[in-house]
């Protein structure tokens, strides 16, 4: 498994750092990318010492002083190391593409600081990225989850791919899978549960239709207060959904701290593809 951490150096970017590496360590390899926004450099500063971003070692020289602190803390660990200048979130996307990156571990105060970038760009649309993301806040503690809040319409198409990274994730934290089923439809459930027994065999989950959002919303908020060590998953075929906004606002307010892993609608054939080795 490759995980992407992109990284200011900030309290924020730490804690996603220490999640990555507490939470997955040696399962996963790690690349670093620290991109600086190309803001503040002056045309004549750029002509007279004939500068272009591929030959500064500034940045490069920060993220190899950050690594050997990882390092210092975690132990060996494969950790490779990309600093660009320009847009920080299209060279998220770009880096994403060029290391065939599995999961993306981003600070949620990144999050928010380029959150225009990633909700409102149509080339570059948070949802239709094919690399799941995971949003860690910048004071959570725990390395671990006990729990995982798996909250879906079961209308993304890319459901058994999603189920890999959960099952994955669940089988070494030994976290119990708790899904909440978004459902309308009063009708016949059999199947997504059918399905959801297939993909998490041998896991400890449950299984849950809730018809009322607005109930639903106040009960995972309900369970969320209570429990220290969750990790909430968000699965929709849509770009935005009630559910997302309600526990994001809780997240922001910090009236509960929990790591946030968004789905994309879709997976590329080679995402995922060391989850079982």
């Amino acid at each position: 498994m490759k995980i992407l951490i992109p990284t200011n150096l900030s309290k924020s970017s730490k804690s996603a750092t220490d999640f990555a590496l507490s939470y997955f360590g040696n399962r996963a390899t790690y690349c670093l990318l620290n991109s600086f926004p190309l803001v503040y450099r002056s045309g004549f500063y750029d002509s007279f010492n004939n500068y272009s971003p591929q030959y500064d070692g500034v940045p490069m020289e920060k993220l190899k002083r950050e690594r050997k602190k990882i390092l210092a803390e975690y132990g060996d660990q494969t950790i490779t190391l990309k600093a660009l200048y320009g847009d920080p979130v299209k060279d998220i996307f770009q880096t994403a593409e060029e290391e065939k990156i599995d999961l993306i571990v981003l600070g949620y105060s990144s999050f928010l600081k380029w959150n225009d970038g990633f909700c409102y760009r149509d080339q570059h649309a948070l949802h239709d990225l094919p690399f799941p993301i995971l949003l860690v806040p910048e004071n959570y503690t725990h390395s671990h989850a006990k729990s995982i809040h798996y909250v879906t319409d079961f209308s993304n198409k890319a459901l058994s791919e999603s189920m890999l990274l959960i099952h994955y994730i669940a089988r070494f934290s030994k976290a119990t899978i708790k899904l909440y089923c978004f459902e309308n439809n009063s009708e016949d459930n059999g199947l997504e549960k059918w399905m959801a027994d297939k993909h998490l065999d041998g896991l400890d989950h449950t299984f849950e239709i809730i018809q009322s959002v607005e109930e639903g919303i106040k009960k995972l908020v309900k369970e969320l207060r209570k429990e220290d060590n969750s990790l909430v998953v968000f699965d929709f075929q849509q770009s935005n959904n009630s559910m997302f906004d309600a526990i994001e606002k809780h997240v922001r307010k910090q009236s509960f701290v929990k790591p946030l892993l968004l789905m994309p609608k879709g997976f590329e054939e080679n995402c995922l593809q060391n989850l079982n080795q």
